[in-house]
């Protein structure tokens, strides 16, 4: 029994002597020996990568060691798990780029390498990549006011940053502002929300009424 354990190809033969005679001895055919490594992923495909609705996603990409045959495919799912997933279309290549054809959301990969060779040495999973698809914001809000404190609610979608207007030459970048409007009147609040794929904006007419003497007087004209 051949007591080697290090990857590699081993040739054993046997010789069989007569010690008796002058006969010539004989020699047996080659016995091949082939000890493989597990398939194994030696590099994983990114992680993690952000596109905007309709780009290219950057090439899923991953390497890979062992066996004798190779065969791979790609997975995707639609949260980060190995559970429940399909097989991903015309994916049987290391690397493997995503459609740009994914809708808004999270789209996780990862792929399967295992040898179908005559060694049959098993199978390797790479991590799971998540593609996250986002779309252009669409900025939204609806506001609420007592005595001329009004509170803005944000209801942007896709959006990671905002800028808000009150109308009175004040300002905020906060999700949800608060803002005191000190003159009764009639001002335009505009948010203009932004994300790496682009800006919207929208506006609203907020009117201030006069809750005191004095806004009230502001607001007078008085003729003889």
């Amino acid at each position: 029994t051949p007591t080697v354990y290090m990857p590699g190809n081993y040739y054993y033969f046997f010789v069989l002597t007569d010690n008796n005679s002058s006969c010539l001895p004989d020699t047996s055919s080659y016995a091949h020996v082939g000890i493989y490594e597990n398939a194994t992923i030696t590099k994983d495909p990114i992680p993690f990568q952000t596109i905007c609705f309709g780009e290219t996603p950057d090439t899923l990409s991953f390497e890979g060691w062992g066996g004798t045959g190779w065969a791979l495919e790609w997975f995707i799912n639609t949260d980060s798990s190995y559970i429940g997933s399909q097989t991903a279309p015309n994916a049987f290549s290391p690397d493997f780029i995503p459609p740009d054809t994914l809708s808004p959301g999270s789209h996780y990969y990862y792929c399967v390498f295992s040898d179908i060779g005559f060694s049959q040495c098993g199978s390797d999973t790479t991590i799971i990549s998540h593609v996250k698809v986002i779309d252009e914001p669409i900025s939204n809000f609806f506001f609420s006011d007592s005595l001329g404190l009004v509170y803005f609610t944000n209801q942007s979608i896709y959006a990671t940053s905002w800028e808000w207007g009150f109308g009175d030459g004040d300002s905020s970048s906060l999700e949800n502002p608060t803002h005191q409007y000190d003159t009764a009147g009639t001002y335009s609040a505009t948010l203009i929300s932004s994300n790496q794929c682009g800006t919207d904006s929208t506006s609203k007419i907020i009117v201030i009424i006069a809750t005191d003497i004095y806004q009230i007087g502001s607001m007078l004209n008085i003729y003889p």
